[in-house]
């Protein structure tokens, strides 16, 4: 099984900082080098070292700022078995100048293997670089110096790389913060559309059915309803501008009035009960949006005589009731778009709704929402 190490899910940053890093690292391998050199070695001795410390940092350099992904993790840690296996040999018998190369490899191990590898990783590479130290003439003093540096290169190096991660993930969930909001703003205009239109042009339909039912038996009373189309138009289109700027609230007495009109447009006799009293703005919006969808489905589809309308404010919850006494079987009782929008309206206040027949016939809508 393959794996990606954590490089490879930023990998425009990782190019950039590694390759900048590598240079400065580079600057620590110019001592054990000028040392071998100056101390007395034979020619086939320093062309071995020579030769090992290029591989080493051939490796190291490769390894370190590779993008690709990385065959599996045993070929991975292999890898840095390697470069560990090449400090201790070149450090052990080439002095102790060598023993540098452990910071590189906890460097290597802190930057190219996941978290839960990489702190055992480099803490591991300071413990080998302290005992591959007191086995030079570093002795003790050197011991503490490499474990310590390497150690506290290795840690540096993982917490940079946790800070980057975490940056790239707050940019992330800022993306998908955007995204909902877009989203749940295309669903709130959709919803809005649906209930505004629906009802508005449901009032229209019956009124102007209405009108051509009385314009030859009571042209006053047509004319006076097809006057009331006019007004319904009228206020459907600044209700949709409205809700296109954001700022559609509905009131309830208004709309108590609209379902009014609407049913008794419909030849359904309506009986409605709302208090006089102060509802939270929220509270009230939600209970007038349930109105205008209860209605608009009673009008459309109960083919109902009577229809109650009951709103009760209590202390700690307010309620309505919307029940007809016509054919509980038909699309009002399936939930359709517009039940979606409004559960979802009720639901996001903490509320609840119930759609569905009622034993003695008809349909009933009951929402109920927390005052607080």
């Amino acid at each position: 099984m393959s794996y990606l190490p954590w490089d490879n899910r930023d990998g425009r940053s990782h190019s950039v900082w590694l390759r900048r890093g590598a240079l400065i690292w580079f600057a620590f391998a110019v001592f054990p080098v000028s040392q071998a050199f100056h101390n007395h070695h034979s020619g086939l001795h320093l062309a071995a070292v020579l030769v090992a410390g290029t591989a080493f940092f051939v490796l190291w350099i490769s390894l370190v700022m590779r993008r690709t992904r990385v065959a599996s993790m045993p070929v991975d840690l292999a890898l840095s078995g390697v470069l560990l296996v090449m400090a201790v040999v070149l450090s052990l018998t080439s002095g102790a100048d060598w023993i540098g190369l452990f910071p590189f490899v906890a460097v290597r191990l802190a930057v190219c293997l996941p978290t839960e590898l990489a702190v055992p990783g480099v803490v591991f590479a300071g413990l080998t670089g302290f005992a591959t130290a007191l086995a030079t003439p570093a002795r003790l003093g050197g011991a503490f110096t490499i474990f310590l540096s390497s150690v506290g290169v290795g840690v540096l190096l993982i917490n940079m790389r946790q800070l980057r991660l975490a940056n790239a993930e707050l940019a992330s969930a800022r993306d998908e913060v955007a995204r909902l909001a877009v989203s749940d703003e295309r669903l709130r205009f959709a919803r809005d559309m649906h209930d505004l239109l629906g009802h508005s042009l449901t009032v229209i339909a019956m009124k102007g059915e209405l009108a051509e039912r009385l314009v030859e038996t009571d042209p006053a009373r047509a004319k006076a309803e097809m006057a009331s189309v006019t007004d319904v138009a009228r206020t459907s289109l600044a209700d949709v501008r409205a809700a296109v700027s954001g700022y559609r609230r509905l009131e309830l007495a208004a709309e108590v009035g609209g379902a009014r009109a609407a049913l008794m447009a419909a030849g359904i006799d309506v009986d409605v009960r709302v208090p006089d009293v102060t509802l939270p703005a929220d509270v009230e919006a939600t209970l007038a949006w349930a109105i205008r969808e209860g209605t608009t489905n009673v009008v459309r589809h109960s083919h109902a005589s009577h229809c109650d309308v009951r709103v009760v404010a209590g202390l700690s919850e307010a309620s309505l009731d919307i029940a007809d006494d016509g054919n509980a079987d038909t699309p009002s009782a399936r939930e359709g778009n517009g039940l979606r929008g409004l559960r979802e309206r009720v639901e996001r206040l903490g509320g609840s709704v119930e759609a569905g027949p009622r034993p003695e016939g008809g349909f009933r809508l009951r929402v109920a929402v927390p005052v607080t």
